[in-house]
């Protein structure tokens, strides 16, 4: 397999290619589950009112994101060029290192649910023994394989299976629309016949499940080196919310016309499939779960396709070791997408001999997820205060971009506190680990830096270093002691 240069990559992706990665990685097996999810912890009023919250707090997430696209377009490596430039090329390659953690992680965790999805047609694999195995490493390098042949092809596909998805959840509505009860949804609206909580306490408790549903909003900057118009990349990101948004509201919302808050929340997973079910017939179960088989594998093309991306626009920028910036004749980065399916090969592997680092692991995924979209948040801030940096802006529109910033920062903040800051100590150790790399990088991208620690890391990097080195030893002092925040 030829190499080429890494600026030899084509730029093939335009607005709809963007659309379906942001959809496809947003967009998963969590719809299918989640009347379960919600019901289970809110009513049809707060559960809406969680709906709009989270809503308004991820559109400034959004708006970060089209407003950085748009203004800074020389930056289209993936959100971690924001932390690059807020901190630094240690910090950067941190960021770029913990979201490919996360995203490895997250496909690993589809493969074990679309094995349970076959599951329904080959009872074998639910054993979670030899033939779970066997089929999961099947997945990870057929899609290997098909991204292999070009990025193009497997763009298209992603977008065939995002439309055939979406068509499959449109026909469920349907569904549900004709057979929704009017008077069912007035049935404790609010949730004060059931141990819920107050309204308050419900939305909250709520919004731990809404917003995890927006997970990989940022696709479309993850791939906007490939993007035709850098403009482009922020209209995806808004289109793919709005539509996205849309549809998680209206199903979980139908589904409270069919069954009651108490019924749907003693639901198994898939629950749409027992809603479906309990309306339609065995027909429908079945329906489901061959929808949730499509729509997860759209989701693995997506989250391979950005995953790959993501080692190799760090190693373009000079954050990864040179490797993984080669690609084949086809534009592909061939080696950062084997390394990729490699690590997901290992991970399998270990998760299927313990269930327990399975679920720790896929309990730190949004973890590692998170510190791209903080400094994210944090670079757009930073411009605001740094008038030249923006062009030529009016104060009123600077003032507004300072309000998204910082709105945007906030709600980051708030989503690192709802998912634990036990466990967002506990990833350290991850970093600790990529730090090898960093420095097979640094020798290969700047060889005159020797093995020198104060060449390679300035006086910033090393406090970073430091504090990751803290934070492990700290996790390591918890989990010896029995604790574990999983």
């Amino acid at each position: 397999m030829k190499d080429t240069p890494a600026n030899a990559a084509e730029k093939k992706l335009g607005l709809w290619g963007l659309t379906a990665i942001v959809l496809g990685t947003m967009v998963g097996a969590g719809i299918f589950n989640i009347a379960q999810t919600t019901s289970s912890r809110a009513a049809l009023g707060p559960g809406l009112l969680a709906w709009i919250v989270t809503g308004m707090a991820i559109v400034l997430l959004v708006l970060t994101f089209k407003v950085l696209a748009d203004t800074k377009p020389e930056l289209n490596s993936g959100i971690y060029q924001y932390a690059r430039m807020v901190g630094g090329d240690y910090l950067g390659f941190n960021v770029a290192w913990g979201y490919w953690l996360s995203v490895t992680v997250s496909i690993v965790a589809y493969a074990v649910m679309l094995n349970d999805s076959f599951g329904a047609f080959f009872p074998i694999l639910l054993e979670h023994s030899w033939a779970t195995l066997l089929f999961g490493l099947g997945i990870i390098w057929m899609m290997c394989a098909i991204i292999l042949r070009g990025i193009r092809g497997a763009v298209c596909l992603n977008t065939v299976m995002t439309v055939l998805k979406f068509s499959l959840i449109f026909f469920m509505a349907v569904v549900l629309i004709i057979y929704a009860k009017i008077g069912a949804f007035s049935v404790d609206f609010w949730g004060h016949m059931t141990n819920l909580g107050s309204t308050w306490d419900q939305i909250r408790n709520d919004m731990m499940v809404t917003l995890w549903c927006f997970i990989g909003i940022e696709g479309a900057v993850m791939m906007s080196g490939r993007a035709k118009r850098a403009k482009d990349v922020g209209r995806a990101g808004i289109l793919g919310f709005i539509l996205a948004w849309s549809l998680y509201v209206l199903v979980s919302t139908l589904c409270y016309g069919i069954m009651s808050q108490p019924e749907q929340a003693r639901l198994q997973d898939p629950s749409m499939a027992y809603v479906m079910r309990a309306v339609c017939g065995d027909w429908a179960y079945y329906f489901v779960i061959v929808s949730v088989i499509i729509s997860l594998l759209g989701c693995w093309v997506a989250w391979t396709l950005v995953c790959s991306e993501t080692l190799f626009t760090a190693s373009t920028v000079k954050i990864m070791p040179k490797h993984f910036g080669r690609i084949n004749k086809k534009g592909v980065p061939h080696v950062a997408l084997i390394a990729s399916c490699a690590f997901m090969t290992l991970f399998l592997c270990l998760c299927l001999t313990s269930s327990e680092l399975y679920i720790a692991a896929v309990d730190m995924t949004a973890a590692l997820a998170l510190p791209s979209y903080f400094f994210s948040a944090w670079y757009l801030i930073r411009l605001t205060r740094r008038g030249e940096a923006l062009g030529d802006v009016g104060r009123g529109r600077r003032l507004r971009l300072r309000v998204i910033g910082w709105g945007c920062l906030l709600f980051v903040c708030w989503m690192i506190w709802a998912g634990g800051l036990v466990m967002m100590m506990m990833t350290a150790g991850f970093y600790l680990v990529g730090a090898l790399f960093y420095l097979k990088s640094s020798r290969q991208h700047y060889p005159e830096r020797g093995l020198s620690f104060r060449k390679i890391m300035n006086r910033r990097d090393r406090l970073i270093f430091a504090l990751i080195v803290m934070a492990t030893v700290a996790s390591a002092i918890l989990l010896i002691s029995g604790y574990t925040p999983f």
